[in-house]
């Protein structure tokens, strides 16, 4: 007689596959994950006021100049972001977000009021700009600097990564969105026969726009209210101008931070200038509406957030070779496929270049980064990310003034392709002038002092 057979073991779900455990790792922080809702919504409101304001500027100016100069009054306040990360290495940063959400959103809200009655005029969107950008060099340096108090060390390059993702995606729905929104208020002013009517149908739809954009900070607000996290007190190092000088010391005295620097702000003044255009491009060159305008910011939005999941999941790199080889290949990827989106004529093949191109340009971001943010040590990292949203702050007005004036002579198609080029050999120019790259293991806390080698 055969004895009965043991009872089969109960089922068990198979466990996550590791590249998902380190693709999330940072959601296991409950700070991390409300941290992600409340700033993705906003980030979805941003893209919708940013893509509605390119639109608007043309719309009522008709002038690729002024769109890289309205761009430039965004970008220029950045140059504010060292002052800011030095307050924010003395604040509770949770309490100064907040308040930087609530100026933000009376910004907006201003904006959409304007535009909704048909009194807006080119000045008053290059003064809520420039506003606008004053709170971005502050929120900037802040935002970078509090992740690492909600995630710690551990989860960092994951958190950073992630946060990336976060960006692209919203910078993936928010233009799509703001496209929908501008192309239906249009199309009810169509049928009103005359151009005065479709023009306040269309403002009314911009105005739409910035009023999500607006309610959007409630988000960020009320998530911000959620996470709980233990202040950091920094040590005493004198007055203002000495904090301040402390980051410099720092950035000069390391080769890593110095290398990515100067590679971000060629990036910057000579690949991402491109943006600047696009209402422009959109226009002029690929012959689309709003809609289409919208789906084509939308692209490069998805192409980046891959870019972002694909360096959350990767492991962090060991050696500087791969350093090395990581930070200029995602850079000449972006630059590359730049160039090919300048040269399109078929609004879909420009898509898909945009979207190759988005990839390449946040894998660079958010490799370098996690390369400086893990280098620096705790006390200064908000002054050191001041440096980095500085470098933001000279490059990106820079970049949008210089491709606007250029556009004027020559048409958005040759500026952009130019300005491509530009970044693809410059940024040669320092791989060139690296020593040869090594197998030498990259330290984390950045003892070894090395770039992207």
């Amino acid at each position: 007689m055969t004895s009965p057979a043991p009872p089969a073991a109960p089922a068990q779900s198979a466990p996550s596959p590791p590249w998902k455990r380190r693709t999330f790792a940072s959601f296991a922080v409950p700070n991390y994950r409300w941290f992600f809702v409340g700033q993705g919504t906003s980030l979805v409101g941003s893209w919708v006021r940013s893509a509605a304001q390119g639109w608007l500027v043309y719309l009522l100016t008709g002038s690729e100049l002024m769109l890289g100069t309205v761009a430039a009054c965004s970008q220029l306040p950045l140059v504010l972001s060292p002052l800011a990360g030095a307050i924010a290495d003395r604040l509770d940063k949770r309490r100064f977000l907040m308040g930087l959400a609530l100026v933000a959103m009376c910004l907006t809200l201003t904006l959409a009021g304007l535009s909704w009655t048909g009194s807006v005029r080119p000045w008053h969107i290059m003064v809520v700009a420039a506003l606008a950008g004053v709170e971005m060099a502050f929120e900037l340096p802040t935002r970078q600097s509090y992740v690492v108090e909600m995630v710690g060390r551990e989860h960092l390059h994951n958190a950073i990564a992630l946060n990336s993702a976060m960006f692209n995606s919203a910078r993936m729905i928010g233009p799509a969105l703001a496209g929908l929104l501008m192309g239906a208020f249009s199309a009810s002013g169509a049928g009103g026969g005359d151009a005065e009517a479709l023009r306040l149908a269309s403002l009314r739809g911009i105005g739409l726009c910035f009023l999500v954009d607006g309610l959007s900070y409630l988000a960020v607000l009320f998530a911000l209210t959620r996470i709980h996290t233990e202040r950091t007190h920094a040590a005493s190092e004198g007055g203002w101008a000495e904090r301040l000088g402390a980051g410099f010391r720092y950035v000069s005295g390391n080769r890593r931070a110095r290398v990515i620097l100067l590679l971000l702000s060629v990036a910057v003044v000579f690949g991402w200038s491109y943006m600047a255009l696009m209402a422009a491009f959109a226009q002029d060159v690929l012959h689309l509406d709003e809609r289409g305008y919208g789906l084509l910011m939308s692209c490069n939005g998805l192409g980046a957030c891959v870019g972002a999941l694909w360096v959350a999941g990767r492991p962090e790199a060991t050696s500087r070779r791969v350093v090395r080889r990581r930070v200029f290949g995602a850079l000449w990827l972006f630059g590359t496929m730049v160039i090919v989106f300048s040269r399109m004529a078929d609004p879909r093949l420009a898509g898909a270049a945009l979207a190759v191109a988005g990839f390449g340009a946040i894998a660079f971001v958010s490799t370098s980064n996690t390369l400086i943010q893990l280098a620096v040590p705790d006390h200064l990292r908000g002054r050191v990310m001041g440096i980095w949203a500085l470098v933001f702050g000279a490059s990106m007005p820079t970049g949008s003034w210089l491709v606007g004036l250029v556009a004027e002579w020559t048409g958005p198609r040759q500026a952009i392709t130019l300005s491509a080029i530009t970044c693809l050999l410059l940024s040669g120019l320092v791989w060139l002038r690296l020593p040869p790259p090594s197998d030498e293991p990259v330290l984390a806390d950045g003892a070894s002092g090395a770039g992207p080698e």
